[in-house]
C-alpha cells in the first residue's frame, strides 16, 4: 500500500484545524487514513532560551525538510519515522512509525509556507474562524495542556503569535483549494460540505477517481480552470 492523497490544512492557531483533521479521519476510518501534525517538527528549544520570548510561528522553527522526506517516502508506499515532540520539555522525545495510507493529512498553521510541501498536496484547505474565537480557544487550550499562564500567553501573542499570522497565515490562504468558514463556538463544526466536496463527481479535486474530465456539448474536454478557491 502506498498513500494516493495528501490533504493539507493551514489556518490561525485555534481555527480548528486539528478538529477538522480528527474528524475527517474519523469519516474515512484509521485504516485508511493518518494525520501528521506539523507541531511534532518544531525543533528543539536551545539550552537557556526563554520560550514565552521564543518565536514558534515563523517557518525557522520547525523541520520541514523533515517533515517533506517522511511525506515523499508515504508516498513511495514505505514507512517512515515520524518525531514526536514533547511540548514541556520542548524537545523531541522520541519517533513514531506511520505506515502509508490511502489518505494522509497534514495539518499546522505554517502548512502552505513551503512550496516544496505545497507540491506534495492533492488538496489544500484553508480553516477561517473569528480571531476572537481563535484566542479564546488558544488559551484555554495552553492553559489545560502545557501549564501556560494566560499572561505569557497573550505576551506571545502579542509579539509573535499575531505578528507572524499576519505576515505568514493569512496570505497563505491564498493558496487554498478550499477556505472552510468555522463559525463555532466550540469548534466542533459540520464537514459535510467539506465531504461533499472532496468526493463530488463534479470537483476538479475529486480525489477518488484516476482522471476527470468535463466536456462539453461538443464533447470537446474543458481546459483546467486558473486557480481559484471554493468556499464553504
Amino acid at each position: 500500500m502506498r498513500t494516493r492523497i495528501i490533504i493539507g490544512i493551514a489556518g490561525a492557531s485555534g481555527s480548528g484545524k486539528t478538529t477538522l483533521a480528527r474528524k475527517l479521519m474519523a469519516h474515512y476510518g484509521a485504516d485508511k487514513c493518518a494525520i501528521i501534525s506539523e507541531d511534532d517538527y518544531y525543533k528543539d528549544l536551545a539550552p537557556g532560551v526563554v520560550k514565552v520570548l521564543e518565536n514558534f510561528d515563523e517557518p525557522a522553527s520547525l523541520d520541514f525538510p523533515l517533515l517533506i522526506a517522511n511525506l515523499k517516502q508515504l508516498l513511495q508506499g514505505q514507512a517512515t519515522a515520524t518525531p514526536v515532540f514533547d511540548y514541556n520539555a520542548h524537545k523531541r522525545k522520541a519517533e513514531q512509525i506511520v505506515a502509508p495510507k490511502p489518505i494522509v493529512i497534514v495539518e499546522g498553521i505554517l502548512a502552505f509556507s513551503q512550496p516544496e510541501l505545497l507540491k506534495l498536496f492533492s488538496l489544500k484547505i484553508f480553516v477561517k474562524r473569528d480571531l476572537d474565537y481563535c484566542l479564546m480557544d488558544r488559551l484555554a487550550r495552553d492553559t489545560e495542556k502545557y501549564g501556560v499562564k494566560p499572561e505569557e500567553n497573550l505576551q506571545q501573542y502579542r509579539h509573535t503569535v499575531g505578528p507572524m499570522r499576519r505576515k505568514y497565515i493569512a496570505p497563505s490562504k491564498a493558496r487554498a483549494d478550499l477556505i472552510v468558514k468555522n463559525s463555532a463556538l466550540n469548534k466542533d463544526f459540520d464537514i459535510s460540505k467539506v465531504i461533499s466536496f472532496i468526493e463530488s463527481p463534479l470537483s476538479r479535486f475529486n480525489l477518488f477517481q484516476k482522471k476527470i474530465e468535463v466536456k462539453d456539448c461538443q464533447g470537446n474536454t474543458s481546459p483546467k480552470p486558473a486557480h481559484s478557491a471554493f468556499y464553504v
